[in-house]
């Protein structure tokens, strides 16, 4: 490149990574302040709930990048044109397509990181994400064993816990169990031991009591105990079923398998819905490269030189606004009606080459004369 397209190249990259950045840091507040709750409930540590919320920007990452890099472009080039530096590099025999060429440059390296994020870290991380969600819920150390709290995690069942001495070991722990509503129990124990492996999971509850209602006669019964085991396992439903996946944790190969017609996990409509997710991730980074070129294609024509850099940018703003909502309603629509899945490509493609022809024919009058 040219000293002239480094030097812009150098200007959109930064101005890229700091917009992206800031944005990144504001949806990771957002995300932060949902998972507050769930932090709380769950007692992850800060260690887990970076790595948790970490594992969403694969997925965030793509989404954004083509927004950011426009206003990117719409900062570098506004200044460009403010400072007169546009009329200086224009007059040195640079045509249009050579003064945008660098944004493009640009737009079509995070088009491939976008395509890479798409096809393979995001569906991974996903995919991690949920994994690790569904384990922290089958933790029963730190849900169902909390200081100072009642727990409801087992139906029928609640668990107060006076003091935990470690992740394993508790003090004065209180139990009640009314899955049985004709005799309904209380434990009462001094101490309690968790015990997990892959194999099981039990509490050991000792030194206490077992204590029984009989309604019909209203005499309470106590049994005393050394020790006594519950096991958990038994308590938890559905913790030995095999997750199903989410379209948005499959990879290609997984949302375009043949074995889901007939399968009978999911319906035509969801099994349609994976095959437009496998080609939307496809397709999506390009719009990385139409916005970058409908920015530049408005703030560098010369029919709009007269009009002001807020007019510019406003229809730059409504023009990119326009697109996203037909973009991100179209694959709601084709999953209703299949047939028209080639929409999907035809639409970005068709804008893609109109901005392409458009730029170069408008070089090659200028080159002409």
């Amino acid at each position: 490149m040219s000293i002239i397209s480094n030097y812009i190249f150098k200007q959109i990259g930064s101005y890229f990574i700091y917009i992206t950045i800031f944005f990144i840091s504001l949806i990771w507040l957002i995300l932060s302040l949902k998972f507050i709750e769930y932090v709380t409930t769950n007692g992850l540590d800060f260690k887990d709930f970076i790595k948790m919320t970490s594992l969403l920007l694969p997925t965030v990452i793509p989404a954004l990048t083509p927004l950011t890099l426009s206003l990117a472009c719409i900062f570098v080039y506004n200044r460009l044109s403010n400072d007169n530096e546009l009329i200086i590099i224009k007059s040195s025999g640079f045509s249009t397509f050579d003064i945008l060429k660098p944004a493009l440059l640009l737009s079509i390296i995070i088009t491939l990181i976008n395509l890479v994020l798409n096809l393979y870290f995001s569906p991974l991380s996903k995919s991690i994400f949920k994994e690790n969600q569904k384990n922290l819920r089958e933790d029963i150390a730190r849900i169902a064993f909390k200081e100072g709290r009642f727990s409801n995690l087992f139906q029928g069942i609640t668990i107060y816990i006076e003091k935990i001495i470690d992740k394993n070991n508790y003090e004065y722990v209180f139990v009640y169990d009314d899955r049985n509503k004709e005799d309904p129990a209380t434990y009462i124990a001094k101490q309690a031991e968790l015990v997990q492996n892959d194999i099981f999971n039990k509490v050991i509850l000792k030194n206490g009591n077992r204590q029984i209602i009989d309604k019909k006669n209203s005499q309470l019964s106590i049994i005393k105990f050394e020790e006594y085991e519950v096991n958990l396992d038994l308590l938890q439903k559905n913790k030995n079923e095999e997750r199903i996946k989410e379209p948005e944790e499959m990879f290609l190969t997984e949302l375009w398998d043949d074995k889901h017609k007939v399968g009978g996990r999911y319906d035509p409509r969801q099994i349609s819905s994976m095959i437009v997710e496998g080609h939307k991730r496809i397709i999506d980074p390009i719009y990385c490269i139409i916005f970058t070129l409908i920015s530049l294609t408005f703030l560098l024509s010369d029919k709009l030189v007269l009009k002001s850099a807020l007019k510019k940018i406003s229809i730059i703003i409504f023009i990119i606004f326009l697109i996203e909502v037909i973009y991100l309603s179209l694959p709601n629509f084709i999953v209703k009606k299949f047939s028209l899945l080639p929409i999907m490509y035809f639409f970005p493609l068709s804008l893609f080459f109109l901005l392409i022809i458009y730029n170069l024919k408008k070089t090659y009058r200028k080159f002409k004369k």
